[in-house]
């Protein structure tokens, strides 16, 4: 009955102090990281299909690159307004409604007959609805149920958010990582493959953020 109790409460509350550290608090540390899983989906699927996408809709990259954009958008904006409902409702209501929201996203999605209805379902029920009841409510129920290995805990929930883009890299990729760094760059920004483009597209934006804020980099190392 303390369990559950500590379950339902706001996630202001601290656990029990009988159930922290507990192995109570590691079976539930384990399907946090499901559910971590499971919500950070969302912004994987995206990136992988990307070329499938501008394919279907016939628009071009920057267009097809919408929904992950408007999905990110979403998801910031609504871990805001997810974890103050968790503080004052529990973790378990949001989460609820980040459930509802994930699957009706990916039904939407893969209904959506245009580029912005594919966007909107991105953006809203994905991003604001599903993903953002699934970070930052998560870890902050994780933290009050560990003490001695907080650290560990909170890093296992939001590693979640990583494992669900994980996977094997294809194998063209696998080779081209295995290259020098220049020829790696080269063979990555050439390749049709969708991790490759993906991988390419990361790197060239840190790039381009390194170069425009080069100066202020280097003020900062000297001082």
């Amino acid at each position: 009955d303390t369990a559950i109790s500590s379950t339902s409460t706001s996630t202001s509350t601290a656990a029990a102090e009988h159930l922290i550290d507990s192995a109570y608090a590691a079976r539930r540390l384990l399907v946090t990281l499901a559910l971590m899983t499971l919500g950070g989906s969302s912004m994987s699927v995206v990136a992988v299909v990307l070329p499938a996408v501008q394919a279907e809709f016939g628009v071009s990259r920057a267009d097809a690159s919408l929904p992950y954009t408007l999905m990110m958008i979403g998801f910031g904006v609504g871990g805001l307004f997810m974890g103050r409902w968790a503080d004052r409702a529990g973790v378990h209501v949001p989460l609820m409604l980040g459930g509802v929201g994930t699957g009706l996203g990916f039904i939407a999605a893969s209904l959506s007959g245009n580029i912005w209805w594919f966007a909107l379902a991105h953006g809203l029920l994905l991003g604001l609805i599903g993903s953002s009841t699934t970070f930052a409510p998560l870890v902050a129920d994780t933290s009050l149920w560990w003490r001695k290995r907080r650290g560990i805990a909170v890093a296992v929930c939001a590693s979640g958010n990583y494992v669900a883009g994980g996977g094997k890299a294809d194998a063209i990729v696998d080779r081209i990582l295995k290259k020098p760094a220049a020829e790696r760059l080269k063979l990555l920004r050439e390749s049709s493959n969708p991790q490759a483009q993906f991988l390419w597209a990361l790197m060239r934006n840190a790039f381009h953020c390194a170069a425009v804020h080069l100066g202020t980099i280097a003020n900062s190392a000297r001082d």
